[in-house]
């Protein structure tokens, strides 16, 4: 079994100052945070980066970069470019998928009035991510992502299932 050991720290890689990649997700959007899902996005760049790294290489609560102790266990050669590696994985790619929809939004992307947006979401079993209470009652906003993916599974109208 390898032993790990600590290799780096986020803070040593970042020149904005962010002590974690929690807090570079919320930095990096900036003014429009609100509109997402920063937990499930922050999830996704950190496994993102995770797959980046070379094998042996990770990064432990989105503030720690473990790996190898025994440098002849490494599977890199020379210094490991861990700035580099953050930044070879685009957050803003990930984004779109973590954007949060209300109901009017759903019916405007998928086409269908914003009455039956209730009834398809529960037909195609897309799971809350989170309240917007902004008006004073609280309404669900969905994941863009969860939002597509459930559309493209759906079958189009008068499509026979029973074949």
């Amino acid at each position: 079994m390898t032993d790990t050991t600590t290799i780096g720290y986020w803070t040593q890689y970042q020149t904005r100052g962010d002590d974690s990649l929690d807090t570079a997700v919320d930095a990096t959007l900036g003014d429009s945070a609100d509109n997402y899902d920063l937990g499930g996005l922050a999830v996704a760049w950190h496994q993102a980066i995770n797959a980046a790294l070379p094998d042996g290489v990770s990064l432990i609560n989105g503030r720690e970069f473990y790996g190898p102790a025994d440098p002849q266990e490494r599977s890199w050669a020379g210094d490991l470019d861990i700035a580099a590696v953050i930044e070879s994985v685009d957050l803003w790619a990930l984004a779109p998928d973590y954007e949060l929809w209300s109901r009017d939004r759903i019916a405007q992307e998928i086409g269908i009035q914003p009455r039956s947006v209730r009834s398809w979401i529960a037909r195609h079993k897309v799971q809350r991510a989170d309240w917007d209470d902004a008006s004073g009652r609280p309404m669900a906003q969905y994941r863009a992502g969860d939002i597509k993916t459930a559309q493209a599974a759906a079958h189009g109208q008068g499509a026979r299932t029973d074949l």
